[in-house]
């Protein structure tokens, strides 16, 4: 297999990636293609979420005392 494009970040969304996998035989002619999605794992992302909910809390606290 080799790696011939990726998807483009400025056009897709950032943490989301669409890798393109082609299959060569011997006389270099294509005879497979698939595409793969890489994206972070739930656990990461709500993790992500909490820490900006707690920093937005601590903003809070912080502006009104």
């Amino acid at each position: 297999y080799a790696l011939v494009s990726a998807a483009n970040p400025t056009e897709n969304i950032p943490w989301i990636r669409v890798l393109n996998l082609y299959a060569y035989n011997d006389l270099g002619q294509l005879i497979d293609k698939q595409s793969v999605i890489i994206t972070p794992e739930p656990a990461t992302l709500l993790l992500l979420g909490a820490g900006l909910l707690g920093l937005g809390f601590l903003v809070r606290r912080k502006i009104r005392s």
